[in-house]
């Protein structure tokens, strides 16, 4: 793949020949699932959990899982970053520093990739633990143009190659998508069959005083669709108003990553293929769980 790629022009051509109706789906032979999940009491993580806290269902059965502490899983981090006309001056400068903070916090075993967005998507950096091509990448992002939000998101999680690191994205907005190519039900479909957990991060400066001459216009990110983004694949929103709290956030972020659990159980043989739906709750205590919704079995796997 070159340095700098548009939105893939065979995904799109498979989407129209797909039809209408049919939305993209990441299908895999799947021997294993995995589920990163995060539980929370109180909005504060709980720690020490084991295999007997929690309990899974595939499809209303119930799984025997296992858990591992997601802290001893490395990550594939892919930064996914609103780079369009309105990131500029302060903005990007601290949109810059949260970027090269995170990419300084992480582990010698993580990954980070690093993906633009404007009118086009470009992925600056293949996934890699080279710290400083990161950081050369990251002092060189431009401004300018419209934004492909949703086209940038299907386009982290589509070109992502299985492997063992657990898989993040965080993705970084000050505006609404106006230049897409996909639906929003497409890449909401797509999240929620990937295994990549999403964090969003939102900058929405607080308003000037309000002026009759000038009347208000909704022009910040779109936070419900960024929401319900992160909700299906078991992930969430942090909002800021300060753009100099962008690297509060996507530390926060990193911090939280490595509170979640790692569960695994086996597909077993006689599992049908489509749609799998998973919930994920808590046996032993009280607490909150966030998971993916599901996963999709194509034929033949387990």
């Amino acid at each position: 793949m070159s340095r700098h790629v548009v939105v893939a022009a065979a995904l799109l051509l498979a989407l129209a020949g797909a039809g209408p109706r049919q939305q993209p789906v990441f299908r895999t032979h799947v021997d294993v699932v995995r589920l990163d999940v995060l539980a929370t009491d109180r909005g504060r993580p709980i720690r020490g959990l084991t295999a007997a806290d929690f309990e899974v269902l595939d499809n209303g059965t119930p799984r025997r899982v296992e858990v591992v502490s997601a802290d001893r899983v490395p990550l594939d981090v892919a930064l996914v970053l609103d780079v369009s006309q309105s990131v500029r001056g302060d903005v990007l400068a601290h949109l810059k520093r949260a970027a090269l903070a995170l990419n300084d916090a992480l582990d010698a075993k993580d990954r980070v990739a690093l993906w633009t967005f404007s009118h086009r998507v470009s992925r600056l950096v293949a996934p890699t633990g080279d710290r400083e091509r990161v950081r050369g990448a990251i002092d060189a992002m431009a401004p300018g143009g419209a934004t492909a939000l949703l086209d940038a998101i299907y386009t982290a999680l589509a070109s992502r190659a299985p492997g063992p690191n657990r898989p993040v994205a965080l993705v970084f907005s000050d505006g609404r998508d106006n230049r897409s190519w996909l639906a929003e039900s497409d890449v909401i479909d797509a999240a929620r069959a990937s295994e990549t957990v999403i964090y969003a991060v939102t900058f929405t400066p607080k308003p000037a005083p309000a002026s009759l001459a000038a009347p208000t216009v909704d022009v910040g990110p779109d936070e419900v669709l960024l929401a319900a983004l992160a909700d299906g694949c078991g992930g969430r929103l942090l909002r800021t108003a300060s753009e100099r709290e962008l690297g509060l956030r996507f530390l926060e972020v990193l911090d939280e990553t490595r509170t979640r659990y790692v569960l695994t159980y086996a597909v077993g043989a006689n599992s049908a293929p489509g749609w799998h739906t998973l919930t994920v709750r808590l046996t032993r205590r009280t607490g909150q769980v966030k998971a993916r919704a599901g996963y999709q079995l194509a034929p033949g796997g387990g």
